[in-house]
């Protein structure tokens, strides 16, 4: 939960392993393997996790800016950075400069890593890769 997170704010990228094999032997933690979903919720955690971040500190900032006008700059990338947000997207991808959201330490500022745990016949498997890449 909120440990681990607060592990991953000072990192500069976040590597997500997705599981991506069939394993009776291996629960999952939804009953089934879908690597859309878990990428999904992953993402949708982080996102949320960074709302939350914005909703505390934002009005902090624009009552700071109220005094001082150098401020406001970082408040209109703050603000926009909080639509992004709102729409479910990362930071990151949305091409926003994280240089003024650099003190929120936020964990959707970072680029992602994916990496597909497979099984050998998948690895092997022309459609699956390209299944595999749509997702990122």
């Amino acid at each position: 939960g909120n440990e681990f997170l607060s592990n991953i704010r000072e990192a500069d990228a976040i590597c997500q392993v997705t599981r991506c094999f069939a394993d009776d032997d291996v629960t999952h933690v939804n009953g089934h393997v879908d690597p859309s979903d878990d990428i999904e919720t992953i993402t949708t955690e982080l996102v949320l996790a960074d709302l939350q971040t914005m909703e505390k500190q934002l009005p902090k900032l624009q009552k700071e800016a109220a005094i001082k006008k150098e401020s406001r700059p970082k408040v209109e990338a703050w603000e926009q950075a909080k639509a992004v947000l709102e729409e479910g997207k990362t930071i990151f991808s949305a091409g926003l400069d994280p240089e003024p959201l650099h003190d929120l330490f936020l964990l959707t500022t970072k680029p992602f890593i994916y990496v597909f745990n497979c099984d050998q016949d998948q690895l092997a498997d022309a459609d699956f890769q390209a299944k595999m890449e749509k997702l990122v």
